[in-house]
């Protein structure tokens, strides 16, 4: 089945999805309700419409500045160098760090030839 192989490959591009896992999750859309899956589908296409970067510090944000950046009781004279946005909610968890951060979307890596934008 076309749509359903297609599907599949589209699954398996997904960080950590392999071929069975890309399986499982197309038997479950083929088993789940009409409405279940138009939840699911809309919810990613909202995401990736309302979803931006925040102007600062280049952190996702669903406005022109993130929660962090908007926060006025953050110490502005701390930046904390991140890879991804994933890193800031790791470090935020532990509340031990009340400065604010800059992501680089990526590692800089000078000896293999991969720098800053």
């Amino acid at each position: 089945m076309k749509s359903l192989d297609r599907l599949v490959r589209a699954l398996r591009r997904l960080p950590g999805v392999g071929p069975r896992q890309a399986e499982r999750f197309a038997a479950y859309f083929l088993r789940a309700s009409q409405g279940e899956t138009e939840e699911f589908v809309n919810a990613l296409l909202t995401m990736k419409q309302d979803v931006k970067l925040c102007s600062v510090c280049f952190s996702y944000s669903e406005s022109d500045l993130c929660p962090v950046c908007r926060d006025q009781d953050r110490d502005r004279g701390l930046i904390c160098v991140v890879e991804d946005p994933q890193d800031i909610e790791a470090i935020e968890k532990t509340g031990a760090y009340k400065g604010l951060y800059h992501v680089l979307h990526g590692a800089i890596s000078p000896m293999e030839g991969r720098g800053a934008e």
